[in-house]
């Protein structure tokens, strides 16, 4: 029975309504729980605007008002109403605003992806599948791990890849080493676009145009086999 309320409820907190607890939270119960939140318990902003902001009049222009409104029971209905809360002792979702037993806010990373389903049925297939979807890619990333040694080795560019320009193309087929190389149909327009591109163009004492050509080995049949591994483990 207790169940089908939370159910009902929780429909009802979908729709913008809000949970018998929460309305029961009047100025007393909110005070009780602003004095008695544990501070390990609060959220960083909270404990910065109680212990600091609070005090400056440009931030809060009624600090000095005793019938003023309180930020610490603004703060108390956030975390208790509007965040998610769970049970002491177990990751069950409490009702919004539950005042009658102990609850705690859902910790980023010691809630377990056991408690997702608390949140609906589309947030648990969410998180599960980007579990197993990082589980599969990082897999294929350890099939791929020969090629990468390959291409970042001296066996593929003489240099190791050691003028790569950024730390992500390390291990990747890019070519960092060039010699220069007749080009009897290139014409000086063709490399016009860019410096990058006019700097792989130069022109020989005699007239003959050079450009720039990548130096690397290349790769190899089993470089090959290692991509179709890795394209049907996917499939």
């Amino acid at each position: 029975k207790r169940n089908q309320e939370m159910g009902k409820e929780r429909r009802n907190l979908g729709r913008g309504g809000l949970s018998r607890a929460s309305l029961r939270l009047d100025d007393a119960a909110l005070l009780k729980l602003a004095e008695h939140d544990d501070e390990s318990d609060k959220t960083w902003t909270r404990v910065i605007v109680e212990k600091y902001l609070s005090q400056f009049k440009w931030y809060f222009p009624s600090w000095d008002k005793p019938d003023g409104p309180s930020l610490s029971q603004a703060y108390a209905f956030y975390e208790h109403v509007t965040l998610p809360r769970h049970f002491v002792g177990n990751e069950e979702r409490a009702e919004p605003g539950e005042a009658e037993q102990s609850t705690l806010l859902y910790n980023y990373f010691t809630t377990s992806s056991k408690a997702f389903i608390e949140f609906g049925m589309g947030i648990d297939s969410y998180f599960s599948s980007l579990k197993i979807l990082s589980a599969i890619l990082f897999l294929a990333g350890l099939v791929n791990v020969p090629n990468m040694l390959y291409f970042a080795s001296k066996e593929y560019s003489s240099n190791g890849q050691v003028n790569v320009l950024s730390l992500t193309l390390v291990g990747s087929a890019v070519c960092t080493t060039f010699e220069w190389a007749v080009c009897s149909t290139c014409l000086a327009d063709d490399f016009s676009h860019d410096d990058e591109e006019r700097a792989r163009l130069g022109v020989a004492e005699d007239g003959t145009i050079l450009v720039e050509q990548n130096d690397c080995h290349g790769a190899e049949f089993r470089h090959g086999m290692v991509n179709y591994a890795t394209f049907f483990f996917l499939v």
